[in-house]
């Protein structure tokens, strides 16, 4: 049985709490605090995403808690307009919160949006460091692509 959850696109009015699994996010990644800076800048970004017609931001609740978000957009393909691109920029979901599938419900569901977009492919990065992530991607047909061996912030 799938468990109740709720997914729905980000308002202006989600953005502070959404801003605080951020912070979880960057903490789990870094394992040190956000700085303020970054959190304006990325507050900024989140409301900028809101005015862009092609960059979503997908929240996923449950029992009326954030507990995951997917930031995704389309692009078309600079050499060749024809053609679209997906992009997963972001995921997130709370620890508590994972293995109920619920990650995968919300992923799909970035998939989908974006394949019926038109997009013929679908990007996103792992950390190598993140081999539980990499996994999950796999899982849902994903393939290595590329790897960088140093992520510039």
């Amino acid at each position: 049985m799938k468990e109740l959850a709720t997914f729905r696109y980000m308002e202006e009015t989600d953005i502070d709490r959404l801003m605080a699994l951020v912070a979880a996010y960057s903490l789990e990644l870094s394992h040190v605090p956000m700085r303020r800076a970054k959190q304006a800048e990325y507050r900024r970004y989140l409301n900028e995403t809101l005015a862009e017609r092609d960059h979503f931001v997908l929240l996923l609740e449950r029992e009326g808690e954030m507990c995951g978000f997917v930031d995704y957009r389309a692009e078309r393909c600079r050499q060749d307009h024809r053609m679209i691109f997906g992009e997963i920029v972001e995921f997130y979901i709370v620890p508590a919160c994972r293995r109920r599938g619920l990650g995968r419900r919300l992923a799909r569901r970035a998939i989908e949006h974006l394949d019926a977009l038109g997009a013929e492919l679908v990007n996103l990065s792992v950390l190598t460091t993140n081999p539980a992530g990499g996994a999950f991607w796999e899982g849902l047909g994903f393939r290595d692509h590329s790897l960088r061996k140093r992520l510039y912030l």
